[in-house]
């Protein structure tokens, strides 16, 4: 997987109103600023367009039954217009324009029903600033790139950690969050035994935006399966390293130590859709103790991919804090 992070840090906005769940509003924007910079159909309409193979606006707003190649980046209830975005693969390629859209968005058209206009204090992708003496540089952006289906292999003995510039590292057992595992002290009859034990880690699964996902064909209103979650992160990578689905090659293990999960109701009128949106979904934490390696990798993986429904406007961001 190639991937890029591009975050935004608007000036004050005094006259705006910051609503709970910001998402909808910045991704709503933003789809008008994009078809504004990119779209040279004359009639304006996305349905059947000469270009629509190639317009990064169709592929970003006009395909609901692909995987998107984007997400944006937020949180509940922020006190600032602070955002990000992460784009994908192909999604890469078209950093320009993304940039190009955002800086349309906050500055010309403005954001929400009075079209309140931000001044942008800095853009950063891949945690290096861009703005130079008012304009952008693009010159050394360089995409990241790791290999996600590689986490759940039985040769990949490392534990991955985030960086605060979003890249990806390797990590061996012993230097996840400065020593922050739970090593038993009962002793081990074996090496295997040794190795396993080493392993075990006691985290926090944090949920920051509702997770709107679906288990038994229900939408999960309450405490979560953990090995469907899991199962349904592995899906996830899969699809967005262009495989077909493939089902984990392996029995996670865990203890649920406690959980605080509730299910909260969020919802939006969409004016393109001419609907009312919902993105209501599961938050709060779950404390887990002798988690196995590629299980928290794949925990780990979610802090870039997300996971669940509409993960496009911010839903499903899950940290893992280690405890």
């Amino acid at each position: 997987m190639k991937y890029i992070h591009i975050a935004v840090y608007p000036e004050e906005n005094k006259d705006f109103t910051i609503l709970p769940f910001i998402g909808s509003t910045i991704r709503g924007a933003f789809g008008v600023s994009l078809k504004s910079i990119v779209c040279i159909n004359p009639s304006y309409e996305c349905k059947d367009c000469f270009c629509a193979d190639k317009c990064i606006y169709f592929k970003f707003f006009e395909t609901p039954n692909k995987t998107p190649n984007y997400r944006f980046d937020i949180e509940l209830n922020q006190k600032n217009f602070n955002f990000g975005l992460f784009l994908f693969n192909d999604g890469i390629y078209h950093y320009p324009y993304v940039l190009a859209a955002i800086n349309k968005m906050l500055i010309d058209i403005g954001i929400g029903p009075s079209r309140c206009k931000f001044s942008i204090n800095k853009i950063r992708v891949n945690g290096k600033n861009i703005i130079q003496n008012g304009d952008f540089d693009i010159s050394k952006i360089e995409p990241y790139e790791f290999d996600l289906m590689s986490i759940v292999s039985e040769n990949y003995n490392m534990a991955i950690e985030i960086d605060e510039s979003f890249k990806i590292c390797d990590r061996t057992i012993d230097e996840i969050s400065n020593n922050k595992l739970i090593i038993l002290d009962e002793p081990c009859e074996n090496k295997n035994d040794r190795q396993q034990k080493k392993n075990c880690k006691k985290i926090k699964l944090k949920f920051l935006t509702p997770l709107r996902i679906k288990q038994n064909n229900c939408l999960v209103r309450d405490m979560i399966d953990l090995d469907k979650l899991l199962q349904a992160i592995y899906f996830r990578i899969c699809e967005i390293e262009g495989k077909e689905r493939q089902h984990l090659n392996y029995k996670p293990h865990y203890k649920i130590l406690s959980n605080n999960i509730k299910f909260e109701d969020y919802s939006r009128y969409s004016n393109r859709q001419h609907t009312k949106m919902l993105f209501g979904g599961l938050v709060g934490y779950i404390e887990i103790d002798d988690l196995d390696n590629a299980s928290y990798n794949l925990f780990k993986s979610l802090e870039i991919i997300g996971i669940g429904k509409s993960t496009a406007f911010g839903l499903g961001k899950i940290y893992v804090e280690c405890l």
